[in-house]
């Protein structure tokens, strides 16, 4: 990792930098969360808080990839 940082010149550079490595906005991404929205389900012995707050970060994640769900969907 330290490679990919090196010409970076300063603090934003490098977090742009790492950004790009990490927080990647591919298809790949998008597709696993995706499936991951789609097969959530409550656990055995998961509180509604619980639920809804895995829920909640599958949405998250969703929209940090560019991928917004529409309130149609979140119903079914």
């Amino acid at each position: 990792m330290v490679l990919n940082l090196h010409g970076n010149e300063n603090p934003f550079s490098m977090w742009k930098t790492l950004i790009d490595l990490f927080y990647s906005n591919n298809d790949a991404n998008k597709l696993a969360f995706r499936d991951k929205h789609r097969s959530i389900w409550m656990q055995k012995n998961e509180t509604i808080p619980q639920y809804l707050s895995r829920f909640t970060q599958v949405q998250d994640e969703l929209g940090g990839v560019g991928e917004n769900v529409p309130s149609s969907k979140l119903v079914i």
